[in-house]
């Protein structure tokens, strides 16, 4: 009885694969014959799955955008209305972070993605689309802290005081993942949850006022 393949894990195994070569050689690493390798299949089995390397690449970025979106979401879908704001939104955060073997991978291929992006067009969309998400998700924590009743939009910025509250903490965030990928050793889990958690509180101490001084 011929064995049965599940087309979409396999599209996903030959997508973490390629996160795999890039963290390892960078995107200059990157062939249909290296990822294939990777993935454990063939090149011919690979482009029956894609049909060119651009399609693959952008295939993977945009899986990596899902992945750590579905993170956030499900870990957000375990909140309970009497939890504290500065728990659930540090751990959300934590989930776009390298903390473990997993998210390194992603972060240190999505830092190469980004790169790359600023030569190829095609990694464009995912590239903006994974800074909206990002910017909603900061634009929401801001709302949650500051006990507003209104809702973030991954497109329309807040009023100019909470909007520069949710790129600083856009920026904070992104820093963290840059700091924690290049020098893992300095900056140690304990510690990124320690200034997330310090950041998160200043958000809520100032209230949206817009006084960062």
């Amino acid at each position: 009885m011929p064995r049965v393949v599940d087309h979409a894990q396999r599209r996903h195994e030959i997508g973490a694969a390629l996160w795999r070569v890039v963290e390892r050689d960078g995107m200059r690493g990157v062939s249909v014959r290296s990822v294939a390798a990777e993935a454990g299949v063939s090149a011919g089995s690979l482009r029956h799955y894609f049909s060119s390397q651009s399609e693959l690449i952008v295939f993977a970025v945009e899986l990596m955008v899902e992945r750590v979106t579905g993170r956030i979401t499900r870990r957000a879908s375990e909140i309970n209305d009497g939890d504290d704001p500065i728990d659930w939104l540090t751990d959300l955060f934590k989930e776009g972070l390298p903390l473990d073997r997993t998210r390194a991978t992603e972060m240190h291929a999505w830092n190469a993605f980004v790169e790359q992006s600023r030569v190829d067009p095609l990694l464009e969309p995912a590239r903006r689309m994974e800074w909206s998400a990002a910017q909603w998700l900061c634009r929401t924590a801001v709302i949650n802290l500051c006990g507003l009743r209104i809702e973030a939009s991954p497109d329309l910025p807040l009023d100019d005081a909470l909007e520069a509250e949710a790129s600083l903490l856009h920026a904070v965030w992104d820093g963290l993942v840059i700091q924690l990928s290049a020098h893992p050793e300095p900056l140690r889990p304990g510690m990124a949850d320690r200034l997330l958690r310090l950041h998160l509180e200043g958000i809520r101490t100032r209230g949206g006022t817009g006084n960062m001084g």
